[in-house]
């Protein structure tokens, strides 16, 4: 019997832990009115980072596309105040754009990361979670930058 006891406290506290640790910290209570595959989509995007009970969210909004829901919203790993815009189609892959600002110049080594790092604006746009010409606005100034890229490699 005692044993059944403790086998009981012992799911009861993993469970508990496991509800904690799934939760997810909306600030403005965005998610309140979303469809269940907005907490799933928002879960997603948590794995995603380090520390996935630190991240919050907010702006959360669903719509349809295709028959499937599309969940948009902002995301941070809560170690900072800046927000990035992400997208998810329910049932595929999840998509975070670092809306982090665009250094005056970037090192060669890092342009593939920054050219790659837009390619996530311009599927988050496609979703419709952001707004039209974001990704073109973006790319147009991410090029200037690049045209000053330092060179590092001698």
């Amino acid at each position: 019997m005692k044993r059944l006891w403790v086998c009981a406290i012992g799911v009861g506290m993993f469970l508990a832990v496991a509800g904690h640790a799934s939760a997810q910290t909306v600030l403005d209570g965005s998610d309140k009115t979303a469809p269940p595959q907005a907490k799933s989509a928002m879960t997603a995007v948590a794995k995603k980072f380090s520390s996935p009970s630190t991240v919050r969210f907010q702006k959360i909004k669903t719509h349809e596309s295709g028959g499937k829901v599309v969940t948009c919203g902002e995301v941070n790993d809560g170690t900072t105040q800046n927000f990035s815009l992400f997208g998810v189609i329910d049932g595929g892959e999840q998509v975070v754009f670092d809306t982090r600002p665009l250094p005056k110049a970037i090192d060669f080594n890092e342009v593939n990361d920054w050219v790659n790092r837009s390619a996530a604006l311009d599927e988050i746009e496609e979703m419709k979670c952001a707004p039209k010409g974001s990704y073109k606005k973006y790319n147009d100034r991410l090029n200037k930058v690049l045209e000053k890229r330092k060179d590092n490699t001698q």
